[in-house]
């Protein structure tokens, strides 16, 4: 009580809290993050709303701040996760993808695309038919079928032509899942 916010808020100098002042809207709800202080002088993230107002002629505001060091760490630890994720989809030399229940590519990994003659974005919104010869494309397909009827991973032998180019595949597929457990398409390594 009776503290001034940069007594509290490690990043907010005086000339900062004017200017916030002095631009801000009567009404407008700001959110930002920045630091408080604790009272052994530690400081920690906060995210801060903020709600001017106008009382008697002055300028006031309400403000909520609310400690958000467990998002930090549960953003840092996905984005962690996700690099790793990503990391081993770019590098490895086996084709990954994903379809959706249409067969259209949604993903490519760079594997993938070379192993069809195309750069990751050709393939992108593409199906079996716009990247396989026609005599092989059906087993593709029937393979997919099979795939998502079983419910689980399976693994195939297909030999497709692509770019020119007849290669024999392992393929691994399996249904691809939303967070509700309900099959949104297709995942595959080969």
């Amino acid at each position: 009580m009776g503290m001034s916010a940069v007594e509290y808020d490690a990043e907010l100098d005086p000339e900062k809290l004017e200017r916030m002042i002095r631009e801000s809207e009567v009404g407008k709800l700001y959110t930002f993050d920045t630091r408080h202080r604790r009272k052994d002088g530690s400081t920690f993230p906060v995210e801060v709303r903020l709600r001017p107002f106008l009382e008697g002629g002055r300028l006031f505001a309400v403000a909520l701040a609310r400690d958000i060091t467990e998002r930090l760490s549960t953003e840092r630890a996905l984005m962690e996760s996700h690099s790793l994720l990503n990391s081993i989809i770019e590098g490895t030399s086996d084709a990954i993808f994903v379809k959706d229940l249409e067969g259209r590519y949604v993903m490519i990994n760079p594997a993938g695309a070379r192993s069809v003659g195309k750069a990751q974005a050709e393939v992108l919104g593409q199906d079996d038919h716009a990247l396989f010869s026609a005599d092989t494309v059906q087993k593709v397909l029937d393979d997919d079928r099979v795939a998502i009827q079983r419910d689980q991973p399976t693994t195939f032998e297909e030999v497709l032509t692509a770019a020119g180019q007849t290669r024999t595949y392992l393929a691994t597929k399996g249904p691809l899942r939303d967070a509700r457990g309900e099959v949104r398409g297709l995942i595959g390594i080969s």
